[in-house]
């Protein structure tokens, strides 16, 4: 599995890779990201070019500027992603908000769209739009004491039993209840991730109506949707389409979910790629290794430097080089730990492909003992205090030496997640 980033303006766009052959772009679910995606991309990649995109603001894609933030925008985002991946034509996948935002970009560039399909396709009343607005998308903005992160483990939570989580009547109790603990933590990194800004992708999608692009779309186009999809019943809610589209309301089984939907992209064709020959970015960018993917971040100095402490400050995200490595030519996080926690690479190996000397190996592991993950979510909190209490020490240690400045929300909120990634790196789908 490669990964990538593409840069759009100053915009940085996440992508994820793997297989060979025809191309297939494939859109993810709010408020996850491509790694919701990776169980699919490898099933298919033996026939494929599987090519996931971290949707704006979701995973580790920037978010919109802002503005005004439809579909649209999020459709005109992925269309200059994938012309700078050089696709040309490709099958396409979407599921949830990627399904709409499929929908979009195939009306937007019919003419390189070979296929299809929207899995999951959300159609809502008038009625619910205006509910969904005022109860589904409350404020999840980071807050210093933590309860922030009990606002949305108790929303996934809810979402296990009820849909939607905030209406808990009789009727809006689910038949099978969702207790997968690990789609739970999945889920939890998702809003992480996305901070308060997740909900301008659910906001696009509830205000939007699918029916008049499924009227007028003129290319192979299926819609289905999988067993046990909280969706499933809007299916039910389309009487009319264009007659290239197919719409399956039965929800499919497992496998034959995956039959139908290998087979509908079989059918159309895109052109031969490799995830192989995908460019990398020249300052953010990862190494391939046997073990996985490597981040590493471009500096403005010479060498190789890991991050020296760790949890560690992070001012300007997840994904940019460390302050204190900002004399380095190149910044990573530690093996197994932050962005790189699924993978347990040697950082001599990282330098010598990067052409450089490796400058500093050596880093402080987060010396708390976290709680094992479980339904009470009581590891979000302790994260959250490990994280701030190690930076509190690290600013105090600083001062000492002349430093001044305030900890910031943001410094904290990702830190707090690259502990969490370091913490649930044996969770599928995590990082």
């Amino acid at each position: 599995m490669r990964r990538g980033f593409v840069e759009l303006d100053g915009l940085f766009i996440h992508w994820r890779a793997i297989g060979q052959g025809p191309a297939l772009v494939l859109l993810h679910e709010s408020p996850r990201s491509s790694t919701s995606l990776i169980p699919l991309m490898k099933r298919l990649s033996n026939d494929f070019c599987c090519i996931a995109i971290d949707t704006p603001g979701y995973g580790a894609s920037d978010p919109l500027p802002e503005g005004t933030k439809t579909l649209a925008d999020f459709a005109g985002v992925i269309r200059k992603t994938i012309a700078s991946l050089g696709i040309e034509s490709f099958c396409l996948y979407g599921t949830h908000t990627g399904a709409a935002i499929a929908l979009q970009l195939a009306e937007l560039i019919p003419e390189r769209v070979t296929s299809l399909l929207l899995d999951g396709l959300a159609i809502f009343s008038e009625q619910e739009q205006q509910s969904f607005f005022q109860h589904y998308l409350i404020s999840q903005e980071p807050k210093w004491n933590g309860s922030h992160l009990m606002t949305i483990w108790s929303r996934i939570r809810d979402q296990a039993v009820f849909f939607p989580f905030y209406s808990r009547a009789s009727a809006c109790r689910l038949t099978s209840p969702n207790n997968d603990l690990d789609f739970m933590l999945r889920t939890c990194i998702g809003f992480l991730e996305a901070g308060n800004n997740y909900d301008v992708g659910y906001r696009a999608a509830i205000a939007y109506d699918p029916r008049e692009s499924l009227l007028r779309i003129d290319l192979p186009c299926r819609l289905h949707v999988k067993e046990r999809d909280l969706l499933a019943p809007h299916l039910h809610r389309i009487k009319s389409v264009a007659s290239s589209v197919k719409v399956i309301v039965e929800p499919l089984p497992e496998d034959r979910w995956l039959q139908a939907t290998r087979e509908w992209f079989s059918d159309s064709p895109s052109r031969v790629m490799s995830a192989g020959t995908l460019p990398q970015h020249p300052v953010r960018r990862f190494i391939d290794t046997i073990d996985g993917a490597v981040f590493v971040a471009a500096g403005v100095g010479n060498g190789l430097r890991i991050r020296t402490a760790y949890p560690a400050p992070r001012p300007e995200g997840l994904y940019a080089p460390c302050s204190q490595s900002a004399a380095a030519g190149w910044a990573a996080d530690a093996p197994e730990c932050g962005v790189n926690a699924s993978v347990k690479y040697d950082p001599a190996h990282i330098a010598r492909v990067l052409g450089t000397e490796l400058w500093d190996a050596s880093f402080i592991p987060n010396g708390h003992s976290l709680p094992a993950p479980d339904y009470h979510g009581a590891f979000l909190m302790g994260a959250w205090f490990a994280t701030r209490d190690a930076l509190l020490q690290q600013q105090e240690t600083a001062a000492d030496k002349g430093a001044s400045g305030e900890l910031s929300i943001k410094s904290l909120t990702c830190s707090h997640l690259a502990l969490l990634y370091s913490h649930l790196h044996t969770t599928p789908g995590i990082v």
